[in-house]
């Protein structure tokens, strides 16, 4: 099966300055007011601004989960050690006091065995609390690396790509002010021309 194949038609509009969209039928060609119909490629389609805008948002997207890989690892490894630490004290714990607890548990403290078992719990909550972090990081990449490999296949099928240079600056604590220098490129046998 080709690659202009396994790409649903539908997506092809997506991109296209043409497109319409309604809540009833969805996607469809303005022009022919229509669903898609084409075999491998639309000889209608108008890439502009909406593919621009397409690139934009997929690769913002991309760069600003690669962006907390860094955070995401450091949260990790600081909770994942955290609750090792926890186990290990109520593993020695358990370890020293257990045999004395059973032999008498009155005079060791009756409290003592619900002290250990907490220590326990709270260091696998940790650990757990310590993966959550990755588990979205890893969640997030691969969704936005799906959509970016999506659009760069649709492009792939009518001979485009791009180079995009993207910087992200903080202007207050919690916003980023992006600086994108986008080119899209028709592919020919003897290099790429800017479109």
């Amino acid at each position: 099966m080709s690659l202009a194949n396994m790409i649903k038609k539908t997506e092809h509009c997506l991109l296209c300055e043409h497109q319409q969209n309604n809540f009833m039928s969805g996607v469809y060609c303005g022009i022919t007011q229509k669903k898609p119909e084409f075999d491998k490629t639309c000889d209608s389609i108008k890439f502009d601004k909406v593919l621009e805008e397409k690139i934009l948002e997929n690769n913002i997207e991309l760069k600003l989960v690669e962006l907390t890989k860094v955070d995401t690892i450091g949260h990790f490894i600081i909770f994942l050690s955290i609750g090792i630490a926890c186990l290990f004290l109520g593993i020695f714990l358990v370890d020293t006091y257990w045999l004395k607890f059973m032999e008498d548990p009155y005079i060791h403290g009756r409290y003592s065995l619900a002290v250990m078992i907490v220590i326990l719990a709270i260091g696998v909550g940790i650990i757990i609390f310590a993966t959550a972090p990755v588990n979205l990081y890893l969640r997030k990449y691969k969704i936005a690396k799906l959509k970016k490999k999506k659009l760069d296949d649709i492009l792939k099928v009518y001979n485009l790509t791009y180079n995009i240079n993207l910087s992200f600056q903080k202007k207050w604590p919690d916003m980023l002010e992006v600086t994108k220098d986008l080119k899209i490129y028709t592919i020919a046998k003897k290099g790429k021309h800017i479109i």
